[in-house]
């Protein structure tokens, strides 16, 4: 790949619910909290690279020139979402210690963007990760949906046309979909 992030921090993290909570289970939800992101990196003048969106967490690669953006963006909004969470028991102890993890270069950061875009496969929330709304993949498609993700970063990265890089973003996500339906067909084999 040939995008630079120099002088740039590109962050993977997850925010996730506490003991199994599904604190995004409905599609309403699932809108808030990318809502509540949107305005967070906003306000921190982060930049949302990928995001995906399942019951339980939300997995984002976000970048700044500060890594304290995107920790303030991350900590924002699960403060947000906590003061508008509906009151319930133990409320308090909603989120599972923050995790992240710095990308150092390019090619990690579209790796960990492929495999957040193939979490709702992996769950078995969707059979094709186009199908799925609640993640950035149909944002690089150019497909409507949310279009929450800056995706010239890494597209121009992976080829100067546009249609190129579709064609070649949609093979690297087929091909990590084929390795993962063979690995999945030889461990019900065994």
């Amino acid at each position: 790949m040939k995008t630079s992030f120099a002088e740039t921090h590109v962050c993977y993290a997850i925010l996730r619910g506490k003991t199994g909570r599904n604190l995004f289970e409905t599609e309403i939800r699932k809108k808030w909290i990318l809502d509540t992101v949107a305005q967070q990196k906003n306000i921190s003048g982060c930049t949302i690279l990928a995001y995906c969106v399942l019951d339980n967490e939300v997995d984002l690669i976000l970048c700044a020139s500060d890594i304290r953006q995107i920790e303030s963006c991350l900590e924002k909004t699960m403060a947000r979402y906590l003061a508008e969470y509906p009151v319930c028991s133990g409320r308090r102890e909603m989120w599972r210690k923050l995790q992240v993890t710095e990308l150092e270069n390019e090619r990690r950061v579209f790796r960990y963007c492929i495999k957040i875009h193939l979490l709702p496969l992996v769950q078995q929330l969707a059979d094709d990760p186009e199908d799925y709304w609640w993640c950035s993949y149909r944002d690089y498609l150019g497909k409507p949906g949310i279009a929450l993700a800056e995706t010239k970063l890494l597209m121009t990265g992976i080829d100067v046309g546009k249609r190129a890089a579709v064609r070649s973003f949609r093979r690297s996500h087929r091909e990590k979909i084929d390795r993962l339906c063979s690995t999945s067909i030889d461990t019900k084999r065994n």
